[in-house]
């Protein structure tokens, strides 16, 4: 059974993919530019795995933001 996403993974999720549009990037594009796989990716934004503060970081980097942005509610 799916477990329901926590509230920040449902606001990393609604953010990253915002800004992902914004950019007129591609997740994988993204995570490509993040040194991240674009599998991990995909699974963080899913809510089935965990990220850490690092990889967060980067994705922020690639998307010219602060890192807080992606959490914003």
């Amino acid at each position: 059974m799916k477990q329901p996403q926590k509230p920040y993974q449902q606001r990393l999720r609604k953010n990253v993919l915002r800004l992902v549009r914004q950019k007129n990037l591609t997740l994988e594009k993204m995570a490509v530019e993040a040194d991240l796989t674009s599998s991990f990716v995909s699974q963080v934004i899913a809510g089935r795995s965990s990220i850490s503060l690092a990889a967060l970081q980067r994705i922020a980097q690639v998307l010219e933001v602060d890192v807080t942005e992606l959490l914003k509610p």
